[in-house]
Order: C-alpha cells, then structure tokens, then sequence
C-alpha cells in the first residue's frame, strides 16, 4: 500500500539514513512537510498531492520514524540538521515548512537555529505548552513496542493520539498499514519510542522569542490540543500578531481528518504571510 505516486530517496545524516519524498515541480515554490511524533509521511498522503499542483513539495520522516534509520538519541537539533540536509539534497536554497503537530515544534528551532534556510513557517496544531505544564502520563516514551502475531491484529489496535478524529476509515487503515513492519513474531510499529517528547516546554519557551521568520498556525476547529489559550501563549512570546486559520470539522490530526481544507488553509496561510 504505497502512500504517494513517487519513489522515496534518502540521505544519511550523523550515520543515519533519512527518508524523504518529493513531488511537485522542481522551480516551483519549495514546501516541506514534516509529521509529528511518532507519526511518518503519510500523515501527509492526501494533502501533498494537492499542494503539488502548485508547490514543489518534499515529506521527510525523521529519523526514528516511518522507514527512516533509528539513532540511540535524539533531538531538535539532529531533526533540524536532517530537514537542512534534505533541502540542499534537492537543490533548495530556502523554503517554506509545514509541520504537524511535533513537526510545528522541529520547525521552530529550524526557524532559530537555520535561519538562513527558511522562509515562512506554518504550524498545524502544535500545541505549546508553558514551562512546567506536565505531559499526558499517558504519553510517556517507552523502551519497545508490543509484537502483534498478525497484521489485521496490529491494524486493529492502530489508535491516533489524541484520539478524536473525522478522518476517512480508508485513509486510517493506509496509514496504519505503512506505520507497521513485519518482525520476529509477528508485527510492530515502525516508530522508535525513545524519540517521543524529545523536545521540553521549556525549550520551545526559550526559542519563540528569537523566531524572525514569517510564521502561522493552521488548527483544528475541534482540536483538544489547540485553543484559544495556546494561540495566545504562542503569540506572546513571539511578541507579535500570529496568522491563525481554522479548519472547520478537523481535530488535532487536521491533515487526516480535513486533507482539501487543511490545503486550503496551508495555502491561505502562506499567501497572508
């Protein structure tokens, strides 16, 4: 069950093999589009394909994620080094970033640490946090995953986190299906556990303020994660008006649940900006 109509290349980062996808037109505007944690590209599989009618647009996986290589740490910083590495593998000198969710939080330190390489940033429901706000005890990293005797038992206990949704049941099971790979015993989750919440309230708290790129926030209407007080936090501590666009019928997962309106929303955002 293949996720987009093109082959997937890859780079090696810090010894590690990082997987990326491209579509689009080369000489159009340059996107990427980076998942959240524990997530993969496909989060992205019927929103980059509409994005390319007018973007040239790359979906990485991180390292740790999806069929990229898993790494004994991880941070920010690798994740930004691997993003930069992709970029001048296809040639970009700059370019947009759209991420989900974690992949919002990666794009804020690109946004300070390579400030050279980025243009615009557009967050889809990256829920901030202020310094000290405590995770959900639910959302700890764990040492290994569970191995599923067979592949309609993984798929079967494949759950988004948070857990709302409005997504398709077709789209569901495509992205469950390539966030599985067959191992000793039967099947597990392609996603290393030790690159859960590698990134702290308190850092993002530090690295808001020193963002000088042009930035926004696309979330769900009905998102948990993403309300009116997070959008607020954000704002104060950039210091400045963020651009907000709200997908109506959407949860956190706006890719999956509203892909032709988060599209939609992707574009307006990059255009006000």
């Amino acid at each position: 069950m293949t996720m987009f109509e093109t082959e997937a290349d890859s780079v090696t980062v810090q010894g590690c093999s990082v997987r990326y996808f491209r579509l689009g037109r080369a000489g159009s505007p340059p996107v990427m589009l980076v998942h959240g944690g524990g997530a993969h590209a496909g989060w992205w599989t019927a929103v980059a394909p509409l994005l390319a009618k007018r973007y040239d647009v790359v979906v990485p996986e991180l390292s740790g994620h999806g069929d990229s290589g898993h790494r004994e740490q991880y941070s920010a910083e690798i994740w930004v080094a691997e993003l930069a590495e992709i970029a001048a593998r296809v040639g970009w000198v700059t370019f947009d970033l759209v991420g989900h969710s974690m992949g919002g939080k990666v794009g804020v330190f690109l946004a300070t640490h390579r400030p050279d390489v980025l243009d615009r940033l557009v967050m889809v429901d990256s829920a901030f946090r202020r310094p000290g706000e405590a995770w959900d005890p639910g959302d700890k990293p764990r040492s290994r995953h569970k191995v599923y005797p067979t592949l309609e038992d993984a798929l079967a206990r494949f759950r988004l986190r948070p857990g709302a949704t409005s997504a398709e049941a077709g789209l569901l099971r495509l992205v469950a299906r390539n966030a599985l790979t067959e191992v000793a015993g039967g099947w597990a989750w392609k996603f290393d556990p030790r690159a859960r919440q590698r990134i702290t309230n308190e850092a993002l708290h530090e690295e808001l303020p020193q963002i000088r790129c042009r930035i926004g926030m696309v979330h769900g209407e009905q998102s948990p994660l993403v309300g009116a007080e997070t959008l607020d936090y954000v704002q104060n501590r950039l210091a400045r008006p963020l651009p907000r666009v709200p997908v109506a019928g959407a949860y956190h997962h706006v890719p999956l649940d509203k892909p032709e309106s988060c599209s939609a929303a992707i574009e307006e955002l990059l255009d006000s900006l």
